[in-house]
């Protein structure tokens, strides 16, 4: 470091000290008198003296003159967000895992675009001076101002900029892609509320770094929000239900596209046959079919059957109702393998998965009512394997989502 680059240094922790009242924990900073500096400097990191921080914070040179490079920009978005005019920082969280090594793990991502790339930082430098700001913390619950966030930052390497609905767009679709690798719901938070402390789990494993390329990742949609709201749902019927909308929130595409592949199919006869009654009706027979499809008792038919393959199903299926499936399309075989099935069986197994969805998912609705079994419900423990068969289910459905023409797709 040149002393002129020492002298912005010192510009900025002044900055910091008297805007702030955040101090430099080097106090050999303050003490060194500018005409005594040596021609360079040797400064690896900074730390900083945050109130009621555990440890105080400690930043890589460049990365602290970065953040402080326009910080008088410095502003407050939300209970979420704060930014300058090259970085935004908003808090991520995951209640469920263990916090020290969800930290360390979720660093490891890192997501690339053309001018501007997103990280995760912990202690986040500009969170950390916006709660100082507004006295955001507490001694007594061990809350500093920093040290308890995670934040995505994204920051710009020139001056285009997306429009904050395309970076909150963004920021869902990494939150999503982050959710599925991690198998645990990362969501946007606030700054923590002292009433409401979480706990975090994690069991350890080997961590690599990842970059990903941001157009990789899948489109934003109520899809992928309902999909985070599944997974950090503790209670397992709760769960059930929650990936239960997906399934409901996408059959009206179903339908439609179903409906408007076979409306094509009966138009396309037009060139060789006559506009007669019969052929009229056929068209009625499509319209009948659609409102058949957009029904309850239907709907988890049609998306199980459109939607995707069955086969890894198939082993998170209940022994039970294994059973009680293979009866119905396999004649009385012990054996089977799901790849092989025919056509005819394959439609079965498909239709009796989707009445399994649905019978489970009316026992839980209904749970206080007349309900009246039909045998196909998951029971008790069973919904431990019904919820990881409701993971690969609404995955499926946000990939065949994402696979649509952009004027059908949700």
């Amino acid at each position: 470091m040149t002393k002129e680059e020492r002298k912005k240094l010192q510009d900025y922790l002044n900055y910091l000290l008297d805007t702030y009242e955040i101090g430099n924990s080097e106090d050999d900073f303050y003490s060194e008198e500018e005409d005594e500096w040596p021609d360079e400097f040797d400064i690896e990191s900074i730390g900083l003296d945050f109130p009621y921080e555990y440890e105080n914070p400690s930043y890589p040179i460049e990365e602290f003159m970065d953040c402080m490079s326009d910080i008088e920009t410095l502003v407050e978005i939300d209970k979420t967000t704060v930014r300058t005019n090259h970085i935004r920082q908003t808090i991520i969280d995951s209640r469920y895992k263990d916090w020290e090594m969800f930290r360390e793990k979720i660093s490891s991502y890192k997501f690339e675009g053309p001018d501007y790339r997103v990280t995760i930082k912990m202690n986040p430098l500009l969170i950390g001076i916006i709660n100082t700001k507004n006295g955001n913390y507490d001694e007594d619950y061990g809350v500093g101002c920093c040290g308890n966030y995670v934040v995505l930052e994204l920051k710009y390497d020139g001056d285009n900029r997306l429009s904050k609905e395309q970076e909150d767009d963004l920021l869902e679709r990494i939150t999503f892609y982050l959710t599925r690798e991690l198998d645990a719901a990362i969501n946007i938070s606030e700054v923590i509320n002292l009433d409401e402390l979480g706990e975090y789990y994690l069991d350890e494993e080997e961590i690599v770094d990842t970059t990903v390329n941001v157009d990789s990742l899948v489109g934003n949609s109520q899809l992928i929000k309902l999909y985070k709201q599944a997974k950090s749902t503790e209670d397992s019927e709760i769960k059930f239900l929650q990936y239960y909308k997906i399934l409901e929130y996408i059959s009206p595409l179903v339908a439609k596209l179903n409906a408007y592949d076979k409306l094509n199919k009966r138009l396309d006869l037009l060139a060789s046959s006559t506009r007669d009654y019969k052929y009229l009706d056929t068209i009625f027979s499509v319209t009948r079919k659609y409102d058949l499809d957009v029904k309850d008792d239907y709907l988890a038919e049609s998306v199980i059957k459109t939607c995707m393959d069955v086969s890894p199903l198939w082993e998170l299926i209940p022994e039970r109702l294994q059973k009680q499936m293979k009866k119905t399309f396999l004649s009385g075989k012990s054996d089977i393998c799901v790849d092989e099935l025919k056509e005819e069986q394959l439609g079965s197994l498909q239709k009796q998965i989707a009445k399994m969805l649905y019978a489970t998912r009316n026992s839980i609705v209904h749970a206080k009512s007349n309900y009246e079994p039909i045998g196909y419900e998951l029971e008790g423990d069973e919904l431990i394997n019904g919820n990881r068969m409701m993971d690969v289910v609404a995955l499926s459905i946000i990939q065949w989502n994402e696979r649509q023409p952009e004027s059908f797709r949700i």
